[in-house]
């Protein structure tokens, strides 16, 4: 399983427009199949439009888990059925212990997040974590899906698009 470890430097990374058929379509800017430990530099993750259901487009996601420590991070979702700024997929957890960190997520069909993990520790750092419009159901800035969130340091901003839920944190 791939791991990717960011220590300084400016990285960028664009997912592309995603069509066709199959059982699930993902656009992601920035992935690992394990974990993203970001420590500092300048770090964007784009992700692409996807045209179908079911479908995904993720700024920056890992399969494992996300932690960042310091530098600027910023994740972008696009239009899409499900679309997050920053994602931590099969629930586990995103820790910020520093940096400027940011997750936004694109319009979307069904669910739109900024940042969305399993359980979420924020230690230090200025997070902003904003749900794009979801024409279907949630618009959330920041979500702990399966587990806590934990803020305990930082200055932490959560805001919602618009959707049958709407909810900044």
């Amino acid at each position: 399983e791939s791991n990717i470890t960011i220590k300084g430097g400016n990285v960028t990374a664009t997912g592309g427009k995603v069509t066709g058929t199959g059982s699930q379509r993902y656009s992601m800017g920035l992935y690992a199949a394990n974990a993203i430990t970001i420590h500092g530099g300048s770090v964007t993750g784009k992700s692409g439009e996807t045209e179908t259901y079911p479908d995904y487009s993720d700024g920056i996601a890992a399969s494992g888990s996300i932690t960042i420590t310091g530098g600027t991070v910023t994740g972008e979702g696009n239009k899409s059925n499900n679309t997050a700024g920053i994602h931590v997929l099969s629930g586990r957890t995103l820790t910020i212990s520093g940096g400027v960190v940011k997750g936004i997520g694109g319009p979307g069909r069904t669910l739109s997040y900024g940042i969305r993990a399993g359980t979420i520790q924020i230690k230090a750092g200025t997070v902003t974590g904003t749900g794009g419009d979801s024409n279907g159901k949630n618009s959330l800035g920041i979500y702990a899906g399966s587990g806590d969130m934990i803020i305990s340091g930082g200055d932490v901003t959560g805001k919602s698009g618009t959707g049958e839920l709407s909810c900044g944190i």
